[in-house]
Formats: structure tokens, C-alpha cells, sequence
């Protein structure tokens, strides 16, 4: 079998309809514990500043997920369809669907664990990641945007973009209209960090 060398480091922001600060999160380390509502509604996004997959650059480059998670039920995986950017060519659409997918190992643990993906589409997807008024728009169906940062104390980290990563958690409002994950949370949490993958994390 040839190995794949590949590592993906950029800036992440994700919503969701649980209340801030999102009991998913640890602060200080210490994990908060269960979703506030029976389900967790989210939308994930990842840009890619710096990255390759063998020989593939994928500078630039953008994901996005939606999905659902039903809390109290076991085992249960997450539910999420995949956006892929639509500016990527045939050999870094691969390549992005290899790493996030969690296909190509590495230390992106939540796809390899506990995701189950009913499909992966290209999109032009739109990002903002570098303001305290973060956003995400894929189309008319996936929107999600800070509204102001949350107050707290403590160190937030979260276990998509890694737990070694201390970010900030936000009161965001979220808008998906995709298949049958249709939902409009207003004011509920999100959360912005750096990520940074790679081939050779366990």
C-alpha cells in the first residue's frame, strides 16, 4: 500500500444550535459534557492557508459540512454532507475528499471515528474567517455568521480543529436548507480556531 504524506493547517469556524459556551467544547481542559437539545444541528468550515497531499497544493482551498448528531443514543455517528470547493481541480478535489473524509488517516479524528457521510458535493463556497464578524455561505442553503464574540473566562478548545488549539467562542446564527437538515437558529454558538493536520499524527 502506498502511504500518503499530506498535512492541511488553516482557520476554522463552526455553528451550531447548542447555547454557548457549546458543551462539546473543554474549558481549561475540562470537557463540559452533553449537548444542550437532544440533536446537535451544525455547519463546519475549514480554509486551507497551507497545505499538500503528496505532490497536491492545496493552498487556498475551502470545506464545508452539515450535519446532525442525536445525543443519548449510543454510538450513534454523526450525519453530515460534505461540501467540497468547486475551485479545485480533479487531482485536489481527491485530495481534499481523502483528508477530511478521514480516508488518509492522520490526526482529523472526528472523520475517522465518529462521522458517516451520505455525500460529498462540489460548491462555490464563500468564507470569512478573519473578522470578529466570521461567516459561512454555501449558495442559498448553508449561512451561518457570528453576531458578537461570547463572554467567558477560561480557555476554550474544541476537538474538530484540536484540542491543543485555544480559540474563541462566538453567539452566531445559523441557516441550512439542504435535503432534509433544514433549520434557522438564532443567536446560539460557534467557535473559531486554527487547525492543523497532518499524515503523521495518530
Amino acid at each position: 500500500m502506498v502511504e500518503n504524506n499530506w498535512f492541511a493547517k488553516g482557520t476554522y469556524y463552526e455553528a451550531c444550535n447548542c447555547e454557548a459556551i457549546c458543551p462539546c467544547r473543554k474549558v481549561d481542559g475540562i470537557a463540559k459534557g452533553r449537548a444542550t437539545y437532544e440533536t446537535c444541528n451544525y455547519a463546519l468550515s475549514w480554509e486551507i492557508t497551507e497545505g499538500c497531499y503528496n505532490d497536491v497544493v492545496l493552498d487556498g482551498l475551502r470545506v464545508v459540512m452539515v450535519g446532525i448528531w442525536h445525543d443519548g443514543t449510543g454510538n450513534e455517528p454523526w450525519d453530515i454532507i460534505a461540501y467540497l470547493d468547486d475551485r479545485a481541480n480533479e487531482n485536489q478535489h481527491h485530495a481534499l475528499e481523502q483528508i477530511f473524509l478521514g480516508k488518509a488517516g492522520g490526526n482529523i479524528l472526528f472523520a475517522r471515528g465518529v462521522a458517516q457521510f451520505r455525500d460529498v458535493r462540489s460548491a462555490h463556497i464563500e468564507l470569512d474567517h478573519s473578522t470578529d464578524n466570521m461567516w459561512i455561505k454555501v449558495g442559498d442553503v448553508i449561512k451561518a455568521h457570528v453576531d458578537r464574540m461570547a463572554e467567558y473566562k477560561g480557555d476554550v478548545t474544541c476537538g474538530l480543529p484540536g484540542h491543543e488549539n485555544i480559540g474563541q467562542e462566538s453567539i452566531s446564527t445559523l441557516n441550512v436548507n439542504v435535503d432534509e437538515f433544514q433549520w434557522d437558529f438564532v443567536e446560539r454558538c460557534g467557535f473559531t480556531a486554527k487547525f492543523d493536520y497532518a499524515s503523521n499524527q495518530n
